[in-house]
């Protein structure tokens, strides 16, 4: 990161900003290709006088380590300095990090980096009887519709103990008669999010 910040200098509203972010996520993919990673998505933003670029970056085939998050975080501070003119005018803190296991799908770029995984779907009416939460394969998103493989109506668990209860969510299998994918209006969806294998255990 440069110093030299001076205060007033809100770099997300220059009129270059597009072209900026453009120009970073060029130089993130950059550095994280020979790494064979990819990059999720970038994001600038700004707290008082501190400057900050996220830079989300996954493995397609694999996990994200630490040491990965280091590694590209090093060498695009680098690209990024000696850039001239640079694309962030003053000091800035650089985040490089993992999507998270739970991670909300927004973007297309997400949609497609994250399909054929395990997903949970939200939607603000019930669909048939998967009800409202049910989980599923992504396997596709396109003009405004995307398809779950496999959809299973989602159950939340809750288990008593000396510790605070906590819930789970479990997928209940379907009956012989259930559709091996739906198609849903995005416009009806809550939220889509990564989810693990096993059953995501949460404090209520």
């Amino acid at each position: 990161m440069r110093p030299g910040y001076q205060p007033g200098e809100f770099f997300w509203m220059s009129a270059n900003y597009k072209q900026a972010l453009e120009q970073i996520i060029d130089l993130a993919q950059q550095v994280a290709t020979p790494l064979g990673l990819s990059v999720l998505d970038v994001g600038m933003s700004q707290q008082g006088r501190q400057r900050s670029v996220a830079v989300t970056i996954f493995r397609p085939a694999g996990s994200i380590s630490l040491d990965d998050c280091q590694t590209v975080s090093r060498q695009l501070e680098e690209l990024l300095d000696n850039q001239s003119p640079h694309l962030i005018e003053g000091s800035y803190l650089l985040d490089v990090q993992s999507p998270g296991i739970d991670r909300q799908l927004k973007s297309d770029r997400e949609f497609s980096a994250f399909s054929n995984h395990l997903v949970e779907v939200k939607t603000k009416e019930t669909i048939g009887s998967l009800g409202s939460v049910f989980s599923g394969t992504l396997l596709a998103k396109n003009n405004g519709l995307v398809v779950i493989g496999n959809p299973r109506k989602v159950q939340q668990l809750s288990a008593s103990s000396r510790k605070p209860k906590i819930k789970a969510h479990k997928s209940v299998e379907a009956d012989d008669t259930a559709a091996l994918q739906v198609e849903i209006d995005m416009s009806k969806v809550i939220h889509i999010r990564l989810m693990s294998e096993q059953p995501q255990l949460t404090n209520i």
